[in-house]
């Protein structure tokens, strides 16, 4: 018998697949784009526990092994309300379901942040983002197709603490804009605090609900200046700008902008000559979502394209994840050929089963568009009479009736059904103290509310639900709030590397519950390490330093009522044993000795240390280049310069570093630099235009220096194509479905930090 957990989990599988470089602006710039193409944009309910299996259609081959490229494991720290981007990529290439799940560490059970869809290409963007203050574990879920098994990946841990910087779009123009057809909108806007952020573009067609990303999203230069470009097609868009979280930034979006496409105004005249048959298909529908209506129903809404000739929607379905490739595939739905409808239930369905759908927009002259995507699953048949079922649990999952003042509880509704041929007429979740009830309306599957007191005590919950037939069942639950434990965290013995280091750890909570976890971070020069456990932490903990500098000490401690402790922590000034100098050398936010000529190399040297009793008389830094050399003083957080080289070669970076006693000492690091790479595209026969329809065959060449190897790839106009890791291809396809004069744009990396740029303007006519 399947589990009321997978139950819900198979109810919120909705998926729509959508169509989508920092010390140097043009790096950055290019792995933007990058990232754009990685990005696969889904839109689907957040489900609250592990993701469901995958139900498939049988297959006489065999499912081929999953694997998952480019997940970050290494641990991690963010600031409350900040989030980590990892772009990571599923083989075999085919779109594929990845659910991002978490957990706190120290606990067994994952909760579902969200889930995506990745692009054809298998390539997607997990945003990692922790929940509250403490050590979370995240992990991805692939879910299994036809043709491929499921993939859970390696944990990451990522510890989030303090609170991230509040994060402003400055110079957003809002006010409604009016254009002719082909032209764009430009608005330059900075991010505040300065810093190179990822920067969604997002539209929708005015009187529509869904944002979709669109291809000249990217990122802002290191400064916080972006150029947003407004591409729209006929009629009323609405645009906006989302700057995604950072570790240590929140998101912000602005507020929507309203641009009219008008057509060009002209006048048409009458062939001379017979009309060609019409070929070309209208565009795609957008914003396709599914949403569950019912055991043997799903409900399917979506907009249509604005071309003139568009005349209707043809739909098509399958049983399992793989949805119809043309507009014959599977079986046919009975939905009438209309040019208004935007909405379509179709009913006759089997209980507790996932389908695929497919949407081909067409025209009189039985032209296609592509197909457009969605899979939805059919509730479970209700059990029997109408029921009222109400699980409390915390944000980790764990069923519950001890709560903790201040925290968030899910109130999970969701269970509850209706009788046999009834339907629910209300539905209201009292939560016991001066708030106001909560109403609930709909199918039941999004019943659920979070929820926090902010006084202690026992409190009683009530959710009552009335069916069609008027019959009213309540679920009454008791539940008692408590008070958050605490932490406190003191430090004893000398501070120097080698000799221990002794904490008290004190922690309290309160009559009636238990501490089940704490968490112990060291933050500093050897890394972020973790002395937490299960249970209550013991009295003292020694700690050895290995290297010497600055470290965060952090103390929490979490209890069975879903309370967490204010985190306690301290700044220890760790000495070293001799005078060392400390060279670290990188690019772009990498650490690499391996540089394009005229890229811009970071040296830092911040982290040099004094032995004990002595003090540093001169730091100097050679980049080998009989360049000016660096002399730092003052604030050692400024020891660190910026450095291009003219010509390519071997360079010896030497650091030299004599302490009060004439000690001196030298660390070299020696810095290859590369010639630029090349980048080159044309036109296949170099016509002077193009038609709109037709397939138009784009030349790409590139090159990087021996030595060197490909990063990435991309090539965008009004789509984007491209790849990481990967070697361009000798040529690029692409169909443009509109007239107008089109920035067709070749970006080229190598891991030398080396990028190449070439762009030609392409006119497409009728």
């Amino acid at each position: 018998m399947m589990s009321e957990e997978l139950k819900r989990d198979r109810k919120a599988v909705v998926s729509v697949v959508g169509v989508v470089g920092a010390a140097q602006e043009r790096i950055a710039r290019v792995l933007a784009t990058i990232l754009i193409l990685l990005l696969g944009v889904g839109f689907m309910p957040a489900s609250a526990s592990a993701a469901p299996s995958s139900a498939v259609a049988p297959q006489s081959v065999a499912p081929s092994p999953t694997r998952l490229l480019g997940f970050n494991q290494a641990p991690a720290t963010v600031r409350v309300g900040g989030q980590l981007a990892d772009a990571v990529a599923v083989l075999p290439k085919a779109a594929r379901t990845v659910y991002v799940q978490y957990r706190r560490a120290g606990t067994t059970r994952f909760t579902t942040s969200y889930s995506q869809r990745t692009s054809a290409q298998g390539s997607l963007t997990a945003y990692l983002t922790p929940p509250a203050a403490g050590t979370w574990q995240f992990r991805l879920v692939v879910v299994a197709t036809a043709r491929a098994k499921a993939l859970v990946s390696p944990l990451r841990t990522v510890k989030a603490s303090g609170s991230a910087t509040t994060t402003k779009i400055l110079g957003f123009a809002s006010t409604p804009a009016t254009i002719t057809v082909g032209a764009i909108v430009r608005d330059a806007v900075s991010v505040s605090p300065r810093a190179s952020r990822t920067v969604e573009v997002q539209a929708r067609r005015a009187g529509t609900a869904t944002w979709v990303k669109t291809s000249t999203s990217g990122a802002s230069s290191a400064a916080g200046s972006f150029m947003a470009i407004y591409r729209p097609a006929p009629g009323v868009w609405q645009y906006r700008l989302m700057v995604r979280a950072s570790a240590t930034a929140r998101t912000a979006v602005s507020s929507p902008r309203t641009v009219t496409a008008r057509p060009s105004p002209g006048i048409i005249t009458p062939p001379s000559t017979p009309i060609p048959p019409d070929t070309t298909a209208p565009g795609p529908v957008t914003a396709l979502i599914a949403t569950v209506a019912t055991d043997s129903s799903i409900t399917l809404n979506w907009a249509n394209p604005t071309d003139r000739d568009f005349t209707g929607v043809t739909i098509r379905r399958l049983v399992g994840d793989v949805a119809p490739v043309t507009a014959t595939d599977g079986t046919a739905v009975t939905f009438p050929a209309s040019a208004t409808a935007t909405s379509f239930t179709d009913t006759g369905l089997t209980a507790l089963t996932l389908y695929s759908y497919a949407l081909f927009a067409h025209d009189n002259a039985a032209n296609y568009a592509a197909a457009v995507n969605v899979t939805g699953w059919t509730t479970a048949t209700p059990p029997g009479p109408t029921a009222a079922v109400l699980p409390i649990s915390r944000p980790s999952g764990v069923a519950t009736t001890k709560l903790t003042v201040g925290a968030r509880f899910d109130f999970d509704a969701s269970h509850s059904y209706a009788g046999p041929g009834k339907t629910f007429s209300t539905a209201t979740l009292d939560y016991g103290d001066s708030t106001p009830p909560e109403t609930f309306t709909g199918d039941s599957w999004n019943w659920v509310r979070s929820h926090s007191y902010s006084t202690t005590g026992p409190r009683t919950v009530t959710l009552t639900v009335t069916d069609s037939a008027g019959v009213t069942v309540s679920d009454v639950l008791t539940v008692t709030v408590f008070d958050a434990p605490t932490a406190k965290l003191v430090s004893h013995g000398p501070t120097q590397v080698g000799a221990p280091v002794s904490f008290d750890l004190t922690s309290s909570t309160p009559a009636g519950t238990d501490i089940t976890s704490y968490d112990l971070n060291v933050i500093g020069a050897d890394g972020t390490k973790s002395y937490g456990g299960n249970g209550s932490p013991l009295a003292t903990k020694d700690l050895i330093f290995t290297s010497p500098g600055t470290y965060e000490v952090q103390f929490s401690v979490s209890n069975d009522a879903g309370g967490l402790s204010a985190m306690d922590s301290m700044m220890i000034d760790v000495a070293g044993a001799t005078t060392t100098p400390v060279l670290s050398i990188g690019s772009s936010g990498v650490d690499t000795t391996t540089i394009t000529v005229g890229g811009t190399l970071l040296c830092v040297a911040s982290d040099t240390y004094a032995g004990p009793g002595v003090t540093l008389a001169s730091v100097v830094l050679d980049y080998g280049d009989n360049s000016a050399l660096t002399v730092f003083n003052g604030n050692q957080a400024y020891w660190f310069e910026a450095h291009s080289y003219s010509s390519p070669g071997k360079y010896p970076v030497t650091l030299t570093v004599t302490d009060s006693a004439n000690v001196t000492v030298t660390k070299v690091v020696t810095v290859t630099v590369s010639p630029v790479p090349t980048a080159a595209i044309t036109i296949e026969g170099n016509p002077t235009s193009v038609h709109a329809g037709s397939p138009v065959t784009f030349t790409l060449a590139s090159s990087t220096p021996p030595g060197t190897a490909t990063q990435s790839w991309s090539v965008y106009g009004d789509w984007l194509d491209g790849g990481y890791g990967t070697t361009p291809p000798a040529t690029v396809t692409h169909t443009f479905r509109t007239p107008g004069t089109y920035t067709v744009q070749f970006n080229y990396s190598n891991h030398a930090m080396g990028t190449a740029e070439s762009s030609m303007e392409v006119t497409v006519v009728p």
